[in-house]
């Protein structure tokens, strides 16, 4: 569910000044420290096969495309992911190959994502800033509608027949997708088809809860 295949450019916010997920309550610096020293976000940067040769980052100075990422993480003086770079990108997520197995993949849309960042400041280690401004583009607030669609081109290793099911779920978002009765209902449907079980209408329990809490 809302998988970044081909990346999202909010990893790079979380390693400048850090991403809460647009979760208002949460300081957007909170999770920096982690986000900004944890090798597993290189996997979720916005892929060259994605995203080519686009300005993705631009400063005064310098742009930064999906091929230059290790030169960012660098000039942001993250030297432990400077470390992981090139064992974590390789292979990319854009290498993925068909699982070989059916695969349903459910996505959000219709939600503006940010997907470049500019700064009125080049990078430099040890500070926090934050974007001047964001370029945007549809998906699920997080990752871009392109980068969850990249498992359309994953390539077969043999001549299986298995399928990659697309879902898309017009207004939802990266993090409430997982509370979203039209994302939890497909869900649901595929399960019990896929197992012979009786159909369970989600739509009825909702109504039946908030029924129940009004009174």
């Amino acid at each position: 569910m809302a998988p970044p295949f081909g990346g999202a450019i909010q990893t790079v916010q979380a390693y400048t000044i850090g991403y809460n997920f647009d979760i208002s309550l949460i300081p957007i610096d909170y999770f920096r420290p982690l986000q900004s020293s944890s090798p597993s976000g290189l996997w979720t940067l916005s892929q060259p096969a994605v995203f080519g040769s686009e300005p993705l980052v631009m400063t005064p100075s310098k742009n930064y495309t999906a091929k230059d990422w290790k030169s960012l993480i660098s000039d942001l003086g993250l030297d432990l992911l400077t470390t992981n770079h090139d064992r974590i990108q390789n292979p990319r997520l854009d290498q993925l190959v068909h699982p070989l197995v059916e695969t349903d993949v459910f996505f959000g849309s219709q939600i503006q994502t940010p997907s470049a960042l500019v700064f009125d400041q080049d990078l430099h280690p040890n500070q926090k800033l934050a974007p001047a401004s964001k370029s945007f583009e549809e998906g699920d607030g997080t990752v871009p509608v392109r980068s969850a669609l990249w498992a359309k081109k994953w390539k077969r290793t043999d001549n299986s027949s298995e399928e990659v099911v697309f879902h898309e779920i017009p207004g939802a978002g990266h993090v409430s997708m997982l509370t979203q009765v039209p994302a939890l209902q497909q869900v649901v449907n595929l399960i019990a088809a896929s197992n012979s079980l009786p159909l369970v209408d989600l739509y009825k329990i909702e109504a039946a809860i908030r029924i129940r809490s009004l009174k």
